[in-house]
């Protein structure tokens, strides 16, 4: 495990009052519901990591991604020991095209309203970055 953050990038998608989420199907946070993303890989830019996430993840064709800035993914194992430790930039996708299905790594997805996610087990901040999305 490096001993510094990886790099990542989470996208929102929203349609209407809903975001798609996808119930991640690996560490970290496995089987919690997050926005789809993933790591940037060595030589790539933010942005093309972000449409090639969401491809590979929901097979969505982003047709625009607004940057919404950088945020800290931390996870500790019951120790407190730092297990995983992501500086993810985040997008908000609201034009784009295909129908979203689960792939890659993605449990399962589906498009919820806030109120639907705060029944949900997500991963840490997620309900507020929603709540910034979704007005």
């Amino acid at each position: 495990m490096p001993q510094y953050p990886r790099i990542g990038v989470s996208i929102a998608v929203q349609r209407g009052n809903t975001v798609l989420l996808v119930k991640r199907g690996k560490e970290p946070f496995n089987g919690y519901w997050a926005f789809p993303g993933g790591a940037v890989e060595f030589g790539e830019m933010l942005e093309d990591a972000a449409r090639r996430e969401l491809s590979e993840e929901t097979g969505l064709t982003a047709h625009g991604l607004a940057f919404l800035g950088f945020a800290d993914r931390i996870a500790r194992n019951e120790g407190g020991k730092v297990t995983h430790h992501h500086v993810l930039a985040r997008f908000l996708c609201e034009a784009f095209e295909g129908t979203a299905r689960a792939g890659d790594d993605a449990a399962e997805l589906r498009w919820v309203a806030l109120e639907e996610a705060a029944k949900l087990e997500t991963v840490p901040q997620l309900l507020e970055l929603i709540g910034d999305i979704v007005k």
